[in-house]
C-alpha cells in the first residue's frame, strides 16, 4: 500500500530546500529564463543549482562536485 499523502510530504514537494537545472547552458534561451525564475521567485529555501557538462551561464551558480 503507497504512503499516505500529508501536508509535510507536500510541501517537500513543492518547497524543496534546493534546487538542480540539470543540462542548463548559456547558449539556451529556456535555460537562462528557467534559471532567473527559479531565483527571482524563490522556487527554493535554499540555493538553486546548475548541472551541465558544458560551461553555466554567467550567473548560475555551479553545482559541487
Amino acid at each position: 500500500m503507497p504512503d499516505q499523502i500529508t501536508g509535510e510530504r507536500l510541501t517537500s514537494l513543492f518547497r524543496p530546500r534546493s534546487v538542480a537545472l540539470v543540462g542548463a547552458s548559456d547558449k539556451s534561451v529556456f535555460s537562462m529564463i528557467a534559471y532567473r525564475n527559479l531565483v527571482e521567485f524563490g522556487c527554493a529555501t535554499g540555493p538553486c543549482w546548475t548541472a551541465s557538462a558544458a560551461p553555466p551561464p554567467p550567473t548560475a551558480r555551479r553545482c559541487p562536485r
